[in-house]
């Protein structure tokens, strides 16, 4: 066994068994939000460029499915182009599964090239190739990266892969191309911004110096402005888009004012940076921290969603790899990984072949919700408080232990400290700590003899539900007894106060059953339970779900998401607003018993 696992180094056998889990993982999961994105770049190659954000609304009815800047789509659509040259591509109205699949292929690439990044990162702290390769490999099969690389499966690498290079810059005192590449990366998402300042104002202190990479950072940026600024739709759907206000999530009212915990974590951050002085020999090793502290800090004070982790991860694996402590923190990161896949599920009260698994693919279709949430619910109604509460302690304590290893710490890295089973048990354990739940909730979905009724869709919505309005949908029952409805609803990252009604109505028009739920207690982008029986339904005959709502106020009210393409929805019934049926059918789960 010795010899077909090597201690110090990865065998053959090793790339065969990892090789194969991680085409498993491929080719079976993957979040809709990567193809979602893929559909939408479509409108670069069958369109203007600079009314791409215009084509997006038109297409979709709404700017929410469109919130990234153009860097992505662009991206994207380059990939796809050989597709359309080939004959392939033919119009942006479809978007074949298989070209999920090639866009996988683009993250995967990009995946495999962090890791070259961080091999060359490494080379900075050790000239030891054998413990920069090892380094390597626990960064490329830590478990948060896998699972958001090759479960989740996003385009989130693009600017993790282009703050690694910007990092590299650094510390290799090219600030230059390090504020251009931070500036490409905010492109994509906006999480950069938190690193390149406190890690420039590290390794630079003369004002006109910092002035002038500031303005190479912003240089993409203001690009962006001046191509799309003038379109309504971009600054509906990007500028304004709803989830840039989760930054003002995290709050403590001190008499008449309000301080906002990441603004004021991130001017002490970076106030530091700037007053310290540190010496060249332990310069490497501060940027290290200071680039896990950015990155981690921000998922303390705003409501995250579980693909943006892979931004930190590196900076946890570097900062776990320069220390004495390094095995200790490869197990504490199981942990970390055991209280993320708990937290996520039971936050988005969803299954996970909803969310991610493409069983479909095999000829497995499982209608039914939240199973896998269930595993997790170890202290009742506080499960997912109690895991996210976890996670967020999991990530305090890298901030706080890994402090003066940073600063103080003379650590000879040795080929002693290579010990590749580590990389193995991270690796399986980490994977097998989402897919074993996963797969037992399977086999109880499997033997269930509940009926469900499910449409995922949830790509459009039809504006706020106010009072003198009514969303409802149709649906034909599916067995006696109906227990259980589920909404996927959205707050527009806002509390809203007053309630919502959700009643059945019976074939005759008539309400058989009412409740009514806070909209306080509604989560943004989340699907909502309603229990309601057990009701007694007739099968067979078409019943229909109201929801209204007790607000009168724009801005005071949530929102039920639909489906897009009328191909993906509910065959059996359809969406009604306002008294107005619709091809498209509304996101919702029932439960029936026999």
């Amino acid at each position: 066994m010795k010899n077909l696992f090597p201690s110090h180094r990865l065998s053959k056998l090793d790339y065969f068994t990892g090789g194969a889990f991680l085409a498993f993982c491929y080719f079976l999961f993957f979040h809709f939000d990567i193809a979602w994105t893929g559909h939408d770049s479509l409108n670069y190659l069958f369109g203007s460029p600079l009314e791409f954000y215009d084509n997006c609304k038109k297409f979709r009815g709404t700017c929410l499915g469109t919130p990234y800047p153009p860097s992505i789509y662009a991206a994207f659509a380059l990939w796809l182009s050989p597709f359309k040259l080939i004959g392939l591509l033919t119009n942006p109205n479809n978007f074949p599964i298989f070209l999920t699949y090639w866009l996988k292929a683009l993250t995967t690439l990009l995946y495999a090239a962090s890791g070259v990044i961080f091999y060359k990162i490494t080379q900075i702290y050790s000239s030891n190739k054998d413990w920069s390769k090892y380094a390597t490999a626990v960064w490329l099969t830590t478990p948060l990266a896998v699972f958001s690389q090759f479960i989740f499966s996003q385009h989130d690498i693009f600017y993790v892969f282009l703050t690694l290079a910007a990092f590299l810059m650094f510390l290799r005192g090219k600030l230059l191309t390090a504020s251009l590449f931070f500036g490409i990366a905010i492109t994509f998402k906006y999480f950069p911004a938190f690193v390149f300042i406190p890690l420039l104002l590290l390794f630079e202190k003369r004002i006109p110096k910092l002035l002038l990479y500031f303005f190479v950072f912003l240089i993409p940026t203001l690009l962006i402005q001046y191509l799309y600024g003038h379109s309504p739709a971009f600054t509906e759907c990007v500028n304004n888009h709803c989830a840039i206000d989760m930054i003002y999530a995290a709050s403590i009212d001190v008499s008449s004012w309000r301080i906002f915990y990441l603004f004021a974590f991130f001017t002490i951050l970076c106030s530091a940076t700037y007053l310290s002085e540190i010496s060249k020999d332990r310069l490497p090793h501060v940027a290290a921290y200071v680039y896990l502290v950015a990155s981690i800090f921000p998922f303390l004070f705003i409501s995250w969603h579980s693909q943006w982790v892979i931004f930190f991860t590196p900076a946890v694996v570097l900062t776990t790899m320069i220390g004495k402590k390094y095995q200790k923190f490869l197990i504490f990161d199981l942990f970390g990984m055991f209280c993320f896949i708990a937290a996520v599920f039971l936050c988005l009260k969803t299954n996970f072949y909803e969310t991610v698994f493409r069983g479909d693919l095999l000829g497995l279709h499982f209608e039914t919700s939240g199973r896998m949430a269930n595993i997790f619910v170890l202290f009742k109604e506080h499960s997912s408080s109690v895991f996210f509460s976890a996670f967020w302690g999991y990530l305090v304590t890298q901030i706080a232990l890994k402090f003066k290893p940073a600063l103080q710490e003379d650590h000879t890295l040795k080929t002693g400290f290579i010990n590749y089973r580590n990389v193995r048990y991270q690796f399986y354990i980490g994977i097998l700590i989402f897919l074993a739940p996963a797969f037992l909730s399977i086999c109880k979905d499997y033997i269930s003899k509940d009926r469900f009724i499910v449409n995922e869709g949830s790509e459009r919505h039809f504006g706020e539900l106010l009072k003198n309005r009514t969303f409802e949908q149709s649906f034909i029952a599916e067995a006696g007894l109906l227990e259980e409805i589920d909404l996927f609803l959205a707050n527009f990252a806002r509390k809203n106060s007053g309630s919502i009604f959700l009643e059945i109505i019976d074939p005759s028009n008539q309400t058989i059953a009412k409740i009514e739920k806070s909209m306080e207690s509604i989560k943004d982008n989340s699907w909502e339970k309603f229990e309601i029986g057990p009701l007694y339904t007739v099968m067979g005959q078409t019943y229909k779900i109201r929801l209204t709502s007790s607000s009168e106020q724009d801005g005071n009210a949530i929102t039920w998401w639909a489906s897009l393409n009328p191909t993906n929805s509910y065959v059996k019934g359809n969406a009604i607003i306002d008294g107005v049926p619709q091809d498209t059918d509304f996101a919702f789960r029932i439960k029936f018993s026999n």
